[in-house]
């Protein structure tokens, strides 16, 4: 049976760190999952809405992720590729398909928000420059790092029953930027408004705040009726939106 909280994984780098910090505002409980546990902030891992498991995508620490499934209700998902590293072109495609889903399953947990690339093409979107010359330029600098995320489009896309049974997400990202300090995450959760649709609809840019991301990832975690649910929208900072206030 599904617990009631949220598990991030990823959740050591700059947006995982915002995604936390986002958490905690709401007092909304989080379970981290992390082979590194010391690069998140001491003031957001000694916070009583985060419990943090060590552990990495082994099948030796299956049970370790196993605990950490069992407490939640929704998995956000920030695991990818860095830009240069030697992977095969499937591993975190496999890191879903072979533990995470399964889990997902096996303790009744059905939603997830997994991270894509811009780079993913679905057929509602529309020719946009800047993601075409993105696109390419990853794929001559940083091809194994593009076919690890096509990867994942194709393992939930065109996954078996269990992840087909999943109200899943892959929201596709382009260029994030921003901080991950408390100040920085305070000042860009209010700077602007977001947009999930289309590449090239009225709105969308290649551009979004970390910040911004992780307000909306939780905004969707958190929702009774799952939004997005087996879509893989393009999220980015909203074309001409001002600043607004925020709870």
């Amino acid at each position: 049976m599904a617990g009631p909280k949220i598990l991030v994984l990823g959740a050591t780098g700059p947006t995982g760190i915002n995604v936390l910090r986002e958490l905690i505002h709401r007092q909304v409980h989080a379970v981290v999952y992390a082979r590194s546990p010391s690069k998140i902030p001491t003031e957001l891992s000694s916070s009583p809405f985060v419990e943090i498991i060590q552990g990495e995508f082994e099948k030796s620490d299956e049970p370790a992720l196993s605990r950490a499934m069992a407490e939640c209700k929704a998995v956000i998902s920030l695991l990818g590729p860095v830009l240069g590293d030697k992977l095969t072109p499937t591993v975190f495609a496999d890191i879903y398909t072979q533990q995470i889903v399964p889990l997902m399953v096996k303790h009744s947990v059905s939603r997830i928000l997994a991270m894509g690339t811009i780079s993913i093409s679905r057929p509602e979107d529309s020719f946009h420059f800047l993601r075409w010359l993105n696109s390419l330029l990853i794929k001559l600098l940083f091809g194994t790092a593009q076919k690890n995320m096509f990867a994942i489009e194709d393992a939930f896309d065109k996954g078996d029953k269990d992840v087909q049974g999943l109200d899943w997400t892959v929201y596709r990202m382009g260029w994030a930027i921003g901080g991950c300090k408390h100040a920085d995450w305070l000042k860009d959760r209010d700077n602007g408004e977001m947009f999930a649709g289309a590449v090239g609809a009225e709105g969308f840019t290649m551009v979004l705040r970390r910040a911004q991301l992780a307000r909306w990832l939780v905004d969707v975690a958190t929702d009774e009726a799952p939004k997005f649910s087996r879509q893989m929208p393009a999220v980015s900072r909203l074309a001409g939106s001002n600043k607004r206030k925020l709870a």
